[in-house]
């Protein structure tokens, strides 16, 4: 899932025994057009060494700074499954009344702040979105491609009565939908911009389009584990009804055939029925596990049920998945009431499995599994399998013993129908072609490409590849879900990706580019920046849309692959920007703006250490802080990192002690480190000494130094301050004697935001959050029109709160915000706006006036 394609990381990664990484992470085994790319650009050139005469350094003291840290064995960076696991790790155990305080705390949002949820405008005081609705190119590695990409999908619903009419399930960034599919730039409208959450699981019709179930939670990322119902296509919604403990909705589906709606809901906490049309559910099956896939067959309905074992992912169920859980079908023959174990022939050690039938009530059922390989810690795929009896017996079709009839030299998949490859758990999408009355013709997508096969699996052509390798069509990587659509236009293929949605027209011979996707907002920003010196200019990090740079206006091209994360660019003047993927791989351009691959170089010299970050962040200085525009921090779990000269070489300043002779000892080994977050070092504002500096460090310390890095000193904000308790996001401070530091701890009740009015290491702590929200708090941010420190900015996961009396009382800042998480926050050293990413809907501003109160 975490792709860059450099050949350049490659030898990187490979000259320090990164291949699990190599192989698994980063995907770069074979790509090997990059190399010109990067050799352009200096990427090979000979690392600078660091000179002895260190005056060059007069923001840190001499004696803080490392020469060259060693480089040690890779303990993270398994691509989706680290995004995952350093979720859990950064936001904490997110157990079952996350989601229903989350709901909680947004209906009061709702309540407290009516006139900011009124409408849509985009007048003073009004939040306009930004993008990106669409791209011009992307790049990656050797490749460009003139094709439009958008956020990860979910679930998508053609109308039955309105050809006219799809609706899109997004994961980070709710339903849409458009009411004319069929021009090539169709409009798309949100419609649970409001409803607690954007977070999208599952969407299933009623017995009329005008009905629909929408399933809350994305079993990727944030929770939901509830089911709203609007009853006028999606213009207005119930109250949220919560399934038990779930946390996630991971399929949806609605028997129509009884006077009311019964509404089956797999969970990752077990299955869920309604017999009410949706006004109450009560948990019938499958408590504590996983029911990933409900299908309704000949037989009855059949659900896809995998076991958990009781390890970290399914404990922190919301983000995870169990690590050797195997699945079981079972087949209810009283419309969900009861269940049994049906399923003969798949076997026993099978994983998550997706199950797909034509229409409801079909004979013939496929099974696409997958199952746990322990040499490699992760899901492969197992196979396809076909029932001819609804479900009750399997036969296998033998994927692994067929070639596709056009191969190619490219991923996994490309000659040996390895679709799904080594994500088999995470990228899962099987249709059946109901046009068919053999129900031979199939679909299957996984993690780079996708397949069909009109004689029930004997055969199968490649219909599309991740990077339009073997004169095959561009579709963006990491398949979920796909529909097929009928009507007097024809028949479109319509499959749903980590990219956003791609159709066809002629049955997969040629795909639309992402065409569809302009005009959707729902791209995963973990950061955002922009120039200095033109602030229509922005880096935005994407997750698995990479890196991705707009000069202006909603469009957003792609000009780093991967997962981009951190993002970084000069605030005094355009000297540098800086882009990084997973894995504290980070990548510069000094040749600005930053809107080609060629401008990029690899930028890791002096990075090291035992394990890397996934959320590898950037710190930029502002522009009193730093009138060079060289300066920026990165940091790894056991090292702080600055880099002060045009080389772009890394220094150690700050090295827990593992044992390997670290200036901070905090304790044995591994048992404190650098928060894994986007936004870990704070600096003080217009420090040019750069003597204040503050990192967050997990079990709720937090790390200050007064003096240049000389010396530092360790707070423990959980003896500081009652309440606090850890999971630590950021340190930011609003002047040299004021510091905050902020959490995203879930459970409700506790402090989220601590202050000290003395410069941290040596003043008094106190709480600093009323007004805030009771749920997670991202970072905060200074309003740099405030002279007095005085004024901030929060980041939280129901939008943008504002302080002007330094914590004391916060209100919701700004009208016509989505109520989605806000993960990063930007402002121009000017101060005439906020620019905030979101997890989920992209990019959004506010213009500001002078400091005041009235948003």
């Amino acid at each position: 899932m975490k792709r860059l394609l450099t050949v350049a990381t490659f030898l990187f990664l490979a000259a320090t025994s990164f291949a699990q990484m190599i192989l698994r992470g980063l995907r770069l085994s074979f790509l090997f057009c990059a190399v010109l790319l990067f050799t352009i650009n200096g990427a090979f050139g000979q690392q600078p060494t660091p000179p002895d005469d260190r005056d060059f350094l007069p923001k840190i003291s001499p004696s803080a700074v490392e020469h060259e840290p060693e480089i040690g064995d890779n303990e993270g960076g398994e691509g989706v499954l680290a995004r995952r696991e350093a979720m859990i790790r950064q936001r904490g155990p997110l157990v079952q009344y996350t989601a229903t305080q989350r709901a909680k705390q947004a209906r009061k949002q709702r309540d407290d702040y009516p006139d900011h949820f009124r409408g849509r405008e985009y007048g003073s005081g009004w939040w306009r979105p930004i993008g990106p609705y669409g791209d011009r190119f992307i790049e990656n590695g050797s490749f460009t491609l003139s094709v439009i990409d958008s956020g990860r999908l979910r679930a998508i619903l053609p109308d039955p009565s309105d050809e006219k009419t799809v609706y899109l399930l997004s994961g980070g960034g709710g339903l849409w939908r458009t009411r004319n599919f069929n021009e090539s730039s169709p409009d798309w409208t949100p419609l649970t911009d409001q409803v607690g959450t954007t977070s999208g699981g599952a969407v299933a019709f009623g017995r009329k389009s005008s009905t629909l179930y929408l399933g809350l939670g994305d079993p990727f990322d944030f929770p939901g584990g509830s089911i709203v119902k609007s009853r006028d296509r999606g213009d207005s919604w119930t109250d949220p009804i919560f399934l038990g403990n779930a946390l996630t909705v991971l399929d949806l589906k609605v028997d129509t055939s009884q006077p009311e709606d019964i509404v089956l809901a797999g969970t990752d906490d077990g299955l869920f029925r309604s017999a009410d049309s949706g006004r109450t559910f009560s948990q019938v099956a499958f408590g504590g596990k996983q029911v990933w896939s409900i299908a309704q067959t000949a037989a009855g309905w059949l659900a896809a049920v995998q076991d958990s074992d009781g390890g970290i992912f399914s404990q922190l169920r919301s983000v995870g998945i169990p690590s050797s859980a195997t699945s079981t079908l079972y087949l209810s023959s009283d419309k969900g009431k009861t269940w049994l174990p049906t399923g003969s022939g798949l076997p026993s050690y099978a994983g998550r499995t997706t199950l797909a039938v034509a229409t409801p009530g079909d004979s013939v059922v496929y099974a696409i599994a997958s199952w746990y390989d322990d040499t490699i810690q992760d899901f492969r795929q197992l196979d396809l399998f076909r029932s001819n009896d609804g479900g009750q017996h399997f036969s296998a079709i033998g994927l692994a013993s067929k070639t596709p009839t056009n191969p190619y030299n490219g991923f996994p998949g490309a000659h040996d129908l390895n679709i799904l490859a080594e994500q088999a758990w995470y990228n899962q999408m099987l249709l059946v072609d109901p046009s068919d009355s053999s129900r031979n013709t199939v679909y299957l997508g996984g993690e780079y490409s996708s397949a069909k096969t009109t004689d029930g699996g004997q055969s199968w052509r490649m219909i599309s590849d991740w990077l339009a390798q073997g004169n095959l069509p561009y579709i963006h990587a990491d398949f979920h879900c796909a529909a097929l659509r009928f009507g007097r236009f024809g028949k479109t293929l319509l499959l749903g990706t980590d990219g956003g949605l791609f159709t066809s027209t002629d049955e997969g011979l040629t795909f639309d580019n992402g065409q569809k996707n302009r005009g959707l907002q729902t791209h995963l920003v973990y950061s955002l920046v922009s120039s200095g010196t033109d602030n229509r200019q922005t880096l935005i990090g994407t997750q698995d849309d990479g890196t991705r740079f707009s000069g202006g206006g909603p469009w957003y091209n792609q000009v780093l692959g991967g997962d981009g994360v951190g993002t970084a660019w000069s605030q005094f003047n355009n000297f540098a920007a800086l882009g990084s993927v997973f894995g504290n791989v980070i990548f510069r351009s000094t040749n600005n703006p930053p809107d080609d691959i060629s401008k990029f170089s690899l930028d890791v010299a002096g990075i090291g250490d035992f394990y890397f970050n996934y959320y590898t962040g950037i710190t930029t200085p502002d522009p009193g802080s730093d009138p060079s525009g060289q300066i920026f921090f990165t940091w790894s779990p056991s090292r702080l990192y600055i880099s002060v000269d045009p080389s772009g070489h890394w220094y150690t300043f700050a090295h827990i002690n593992w044992g390997t002779g670290g200036n901070i000892n905090l304790g044995g080994p591994f048992q404190f480190s650098f928060r894994d977050v986007i936004h870990n070092i704070g600096i003080a504002p217009n420090d040019p000494d750069l003597n204040h500096l503050a990192a967050v460090i997990n079990g709720g310390r937090v790390l200050v130094t007064n003096n240049g890095a000389s010396t530092f000193s360790i707070v423990n904000l959980q003896t500081e301050v009652p309440g606090y308790t850890s999971f630590n996001s950021n340190a930011t401070w609003a002047s040299a004697n004021s510091l905050y530091v902020t959490s995203v701890q879930p459970f409700p009740g506790v402090v989220r935001v601590a202050k000290s009015n003395m410069a941290g290491a040596s003043g008094s702590w106190a709480a600093a959050q009323n007004g805030l929200p009771d749920i997670p708090i991202t970072r905060l941010l200074l309003d740099n029109r405030d002279s007095t420190g005085n004024s901030l900015f929060a980041a939280t996961d129901l939008g943008v709160y504002r302080t002007s009396d330094g914590g004391q009382h916060w209100r919701l800042f700004g009208k016509g915000l989505p109520q989605v998480p806000v993960l990063d926050l930007y402002m121009p050293p000017n101060g005439t706006f906020l620019r905030v990413g979101t997890y989920g809907r992209g990019v959004w501003e506010i213009g500001l006036h002078t400091n005041r109160d009235d948003y």
